[in-house]
């Protein structure tokens, strides 16, 4: 990730936008947390083979575990999502 672009983007968002960086980082900490232990798992999976057929398990495997952790970490968020689409299909009528 190249920080020199996404300091100053945040800074930008801050000074003309009004978004507030703290508010950017809680919203990007459970993808981010999601990913993380998506990934200590798939390294943890590579180590049990490295044939075609257990990596395209193991990919399956690691999906899986991803919207797992994020249906549970982030059940909030979800639900909000769905009455956000869920309230604009009734405007839209």
């Amino acid at each position: 990730v190249r920080i020199d672009i996404v300091i100053p983007s945040i800074i930008m968002l801050q000074f003309f936008c009004g978004i507030k960086v703290i508010d950017v980082l809680r919203n990007v900490f459970k993808p981010c947390l999601c990913t993380i232990i998506m990934v200590a798992v798939s390294l943890c999976l590579q180590l049990a083979g490295n044939q075609i057929w257990w990596q395209a398990i193991s990919i399956i495997i690691c999906a899986v575990i991803y919207f797992v952790l994020v249906f549970f970490i982030g059940r909030k968020d979800i639900k909000a999502f769905i009455d956000l689409i869920k309230h604009k299909e009734c405007v839209e009528e």
